[in-house]
């Protein structure tokens, strides 16, 4: 499941643990990967995960990998979209790039739209801030 997930998103190993801001090490997932890592610890892939947007029971449990992988796959497909711009806080902002480096190609457009209901609705809440 993780190496779809990597190769969905063009991620190799070391571009995950950069992703991960380095929570999570390249070692460990190449490790991992290889089948070397015999009893990895739910910290270790609590960051992956929730990069990932998956829950961590997917690392170790073969159903909820099953379950994860089929729902990053309809994240991912046909009918996935953004969040409302309104629901992100400013605070994500690093979420939302990393939102948007993960999209399809075919998303981009969606991307642009998204970005500009973004920057609306901070905007009043920035002017009632400096006023």
């Amino acid at each position: 499941m993780l190496q779809q997930m990597m190769n969905s998103l063009n991620y190799n190993t070391n571009s995950l643990a950069r992703a991960t801001r380095g929570k999570t090490k390249q070692p460990q997932i190449h490790r991992f990967l290889k089948g070397d890592a015999k009893e990895p610890k739910r910290s270790t892939w609590m960051p992956v995960a929730a990069l990932l947007e998956i829950p961590v029971d997917a690392f170790y449990d073969p159903r909820a990998a099953d379950a994860a992988w089929e729902d990053f796959q309809r994240r991912r497909g046909e009918g996935w979209s953004l969040p409302p711009a309104e629901d992100v806080k400013p605070s994500r902002a690093d979420d939302v790039a990393m939102i948007v480096r993960r999209l399809p190609e075919a998303a981009q457009l969606e991307v642009l739209g998204f970005a500009a209901r973004l920057l609306a609705a901070s905007l009043p809440a920035a002017a009632a801030d400096h006023s």
